[in-house]
């Protein structure tokens, strides 16, 4: 797991839970048209040879699977087989807290029932909202990011949360130090000092000032 993403420190990562092989062996493009086709009874007997048959791609997908925090943005990569065992498509994103709305947990009977999740009621799901998540009818559309079978999701949330309300505040990855600086600009205004960049321009005006008056007499006196 790196230790720095563009520049930034990695604050969390998350890791998947036991569950999410299964659960890939169970979700795969094969694997989902068996009961369909010969029913459920032949799904139960096909997931465990087919875990089997296609270990090393689920090794694979595990080792790629990243979801990443630090103090400016959440990072997601994963390489997935499409039919669980060729057709490799391998997905990055990079979602600034800032755009983040709302992480969403989810639990349901299909993750209940299929053992997705690590107990009854336990969110096995996180749907990343952001900005650009909803239509502009106001209607909700798919989720920028949705990560399944992330072992300990509610303390990773909590995490992410805590880290944009930080980067708002400014304490995150460049807002410190503008903020430091507008504030101390404004007590100096406030107690009247000014910077030595403000000094030189104010002389500089103040010559110009003179010499403009010098040259405002000179005309008078000639005139006169």
């Amino acid at each position: 797991m790196p230790t720095e993403i563009d520049g930034e420190p990695v604050l969390l990562a998350a890791e998947l839970s036991s569950k999410w092989r299964f659960y890939r062996n169970c979700t795969c493009s094969v694997a989902s048209m068996v009961p369909m086709m010969f029913g459920i009874p032949a799904c139960l007997l096909f997931v465990p040879i087919y875990s089997l048959c296609c270990g090393k791609a689920r090794t694979e997908e595990a080792e790629s699977w990243q979801l990443v925090l630090t103090p400016s943005t959440l990072h997601f990569k994963c390489k997935l087989y499409a039919c669980g065992c060729c057709c490799q498509t391998t997905e990055s994103k990079s979602i600034p807290l800032d755009k983040i709305q709302d992480l969403a947990l989810v639990s349901d009977c299909c993750g209940d029932c299929c053992g997705f999740s690590d107990g009854d009621g336990v969110p096995w799901q996180m749907h990343v909202q952001t900005a650009g998540s909803s239509g502009g009818d106001g209607k909700a559309k798919s989720a920028e990011l949705v990560a399944f079978c992330v072992k300990d999701v509610e303390a990773f949330r909590r995490k992410v949360l805590e880290a944009k309300r930080a980067m708002l505040r400014g304490g995150g990855s460049g807002g410190a130090a503008p903020k430091a600086a507008a504030g101390d600009a404004a007590a100096e205004a406030a107690a009247g000092v000014a910077s030595p960049e403000a000094v030189a321009t104010l002389k500089r005006m103040e010559t110009l000032m003179e010499e403009a008056l010098g040259l405002m007499r000179g005309r008078s006196r000639t005139d006169a």
